[in-house]
């Protein structure tokens, strides 16, 4: 019978159990850092949600990526005509194009994607030649599903709330966007003037040609508006055949009317086709310059709309300041 070395024995069995042990201690660990990171998600997911219309969305979860990863960089970049524009770093110039060539061994990039598209991108990067955590990929890769919901929300929200501010008919701004728009301007501007604009005997064109022949004449001449204007001036639709123009930094009287005569001729020289028809129209303009005397908008709006009572009354077709 073969003698056996109790002691020997004893002693490895003991390193077994230490090995053993060891490794559970280990995958216990993993286990830890994986539950600790899906609480982090939790706690960023519900933090997003509050800041998803921030414009300080990108800054901030840059930092809390930094946070819960621990990594020294963090630069979050979104798709622009094409391009990977930064929107938050602290290793990138902000605006600029996020080189993707550039990756280097201590680091790791994302992409957020939407049916096979890139739409934007997280990198993550440690310095003095540190290893990023072996979860971290895991981790970037629910961030960017959360991005994509947070991106897809925003687009939503500014759909709906460009449809609730627009004439959805003619593309202009609705009234109450309007008087919106011209709230926050009139605190610090002080030049601008009013056009007040209304289509001449449309009831008639209605009754010719037909309402839907009326809502093309409505559309045409929105889009007309819209492109005689510029950039910070302001387009409305003011009510059925009447709209209004805030002209930005004129302060003139002969420049506005000299602006306004010269959309009233090219309304008079238009032509508009529907269903093959085609219909000539023209326009009525009242013009109003803000002044010492009427400092508040709703003044200026007021007399520009007693100037257009004046040009239709005395013949239409007319401009009047």
């Amino acid at each position: 019978m073969e003698n056996i070395d109790i002691n020997i024995e004893y002693n490895k069995y003991q390193e077994l159990m230490e090995a053993q042990t060891i490794k559970y201690i280990s995958i216990i660990n993993d286990y830890e850092k994986q539950v600790a990171m899906l609480n982090s998600i939790l706690d960023m997911y519900k933090y997003l949600n509050d800041f998803q219309l921030s414009k300080d969305l990108y800054e901030i979860l840059s930092d809390m990526i930094v946070g819960v990863l621990g990594v020294s960089y963090c630069t979050i970049a979104i798709t622009v005509n094409r391009k990977l524009i930064v929107m938050a770093s602290s290793n990138y110039k902000i605006g600029c194009e996020l080189d993707t060539l550039s990756v280097v061994e201590n680091s790791i990039l994302e992409y957020i994607t939407k049916n096979s598209e890139i739409i934007g991108a997280i990198e993550v990067r440690t310095a003095n030649g540190s290893t990023t955590p072996g979860y971290t990929k895991q981790f970037l890769k629910l961030i960017c599903a959360q991005v994509l919901l947070i991106l897809d929300n925003r687009s939503l929200n500014e759909k709906m709330l460009l449809q609730a501010n627009t004439d959805l008919l003619t593309g202009c701004c609705n009234r109450r966007s309007f008087y919106e728009l011209i709230k926050a301007r009139r605190i610090y501007e002080k030049n601008y003037c009013i056009l007040m604009f209304d289509i001449d005997e449309f009831k008639l064109i209605n009754d010719k040609y037909g309402h839907d022949a009326g809502d093309v004449v409505l559309k045409t001449f929105g889009k007309l508006l819209l492109t005689s204007t510029r950039k910070d001036d302001i387009v409305c639709r003011y009510g059925g055949e009447e709209f209004v123009v805030y002209l930005h930094g004129v302060s003139s009287k002969t420049l506005s009317f000299i602006k306004a005569d010269a959309i009233r001729k090219l309304i008079e020289s238009f032509v508009v086709v529907s269903d093959e028809v085609k219909i000539k129209f023209t326009i009525s303009i009242g013009v109003a310059v803000n002044t010492d005397e009427a400092r508040d908008i709703q003044d200026v709006i007021q007399i520009a709309d007693n100037n257009l009572f004046k040009s239709k009354n005395t013949g239409r077709n007319k401009t009047t300041i």
